[in-house]
């Protein structure tokens, strides 16, 4: 939930400097009513994240998002200086790290190009226009490479909020974002970039060469096997992803795919596993007498459980934060179900009509422009 609002925030900062940018480039002060107009549509679009991040923010484990108590902290995530050494053998950065840098020249590649292509069109009076946007862009570029980088460390600390972004390389989706403005600006108008066959060329050897080299590291990386992908110990590394009552010092994970999914902890009987699902667990149970089971799975508000379809009372568990809960004699069939609270149900709803809202005010609009005759089929 926290990665989708900081992504989507991140674009939407990115589109109101850009407008900030065209007013004061193009003179044009009426365009600012369009900046309140993108938070409230951004807002109610991506409410579905947003408002159980505030009303239900008790149960987020936040600290550890920004890397207090243990959790993911942006210093360890800069792509240069190589700093992996200060996590530990089985954490998975230094997995994606060759990958990562492979994108980041993959990246600068295109930025030259494009910087070549601003330059071809510094004297084509009549692309202004597209002469500002790129200039802008060729900006967001250089600035969200330079946040992945070790040197901008002191803005991590100085700047608000910033620290929230988790990890440095997630700037690269802002990169990626106004390259994608930058190839639609500068490809819709060729002739005015390229004006000989010489020129093409150029270009085109210039990115083959750029690429190929880019490939050739990506391919000398080491493979990796999906243990070393995925570490056994990777609950250690996800304590942001835990509810905030979650002891991570308590849980025992050295044998973590060895231990059993369901516990008696008191009473006697046996336990089957029939249905084991991200959103539904369905145990078959034969006690003795009344049992307390724990259930590996955190507990979290929307856990329910039904006993033979009727609904009991669920705790969780003090320290580990596991789900418990009370079977009578007798056998029994234990379904636990994953369900929305009322606050996600609503925020979803909230999200869906405010889409659905904007893609018919946009259809409509575009609509409008058309001509009538080519509304009829011929």
């Amino acid at each position: 939930m926290l990665t989708h609002l900081i992504n989507a925030y991140m674009f939407t900062f990115v589109l109101i400097a850009f407008i900030i940018y065209m007013v004061i480039v193009s003179k044009r002060p009426r365009a600012l009513i369009a900046i309140p107009i993108i938070f409230l549509v951004g807002f109610l679009i991506s409410s579905a994240y947003i408002l159980p991040l505030i009303f239900e923010k008790q149960f987020f484990n936040l600290k550890a998002f920004i890397g207090e108590g243990g959790g993911f902290h942006y210093g360890h995530f800069f792509i240069l200086p190589k700093l992996t050494e200060k996590l530990p053998p089985d954490h998975f950065w230094p997995v994606y790290y060759y990958s990562t840098v492979f994108y980041l020249f993959l990246f600068i590649t295109l930025l030259l190009l494009f910087l070549y292509q601003t330059r071809q069109l510094r004297y084509e009076k009549s692309m202004q226009d597209v002469k500002i946007m790129n200039h802008f862009f060729l900006g967001a570029v250089f600035v969200s490479i330079f946040f992945s980088f070790g040197i901008s460390t002191f803005l991590w600390e100085t700047i608000p909020f910033i620290k929230y972004i988790q990890f440095p390389t997630r700037w690269f989706n802002v990169t990626a974002y106004s390259l994608i403005f930058l190839s639609a600006l500068n490809f819709s108008s060729p002739d005015a970039i390229y004006k000989t066959k010489k020129s093409y060329l150029i270009i085109v050897v210039f990115f083959l060469t750029c690429f190929l080299l880019c490939l050739k590291y990506i391919n000398s990386a080491p493979y990796f096997p999906e243990q070393d992908l995925i570490p056994v110990k990777s609950v250690d590394l996800t304590t942001e992803h835990l509810p905030a009552w979650v002891d991570i010092h308590k849980i025992d994970n050295k044998n973590d795919i060895d231990q059993e999914k369901i516990e008696i902890i008191k009473g006697e009987g046996k336990t089957e596993i029939t249905v084991w699902k991200s959103a539904e667990r369905i145990i078959e149970i034969n006690a003795d007498n009344p049992l307390t089971l724990r259930v590996k799975t955190f507990y979290f508000p929307g856990w329910r459980a039904f006993i033979d379809n009727q609904e009991t009372d669920i705790k969780k568990d003090n320290d580990t934060g596991a789900i418990i809960s009370g079977v009578p004699a007798g056998h029994h069939t234990l379904k636990l179900v994953f369900a929305d609270t009322p606050i996600r149900y609503y925020s979803k709803i909230i999200a869906l009509v405010s889409f659905i809202s904007v893609f018919i005010i946009f259809i409509s609009n575009n609509l409008k422009g058309l001509p009538l005759r080519k509304l009829h089929l011929q």
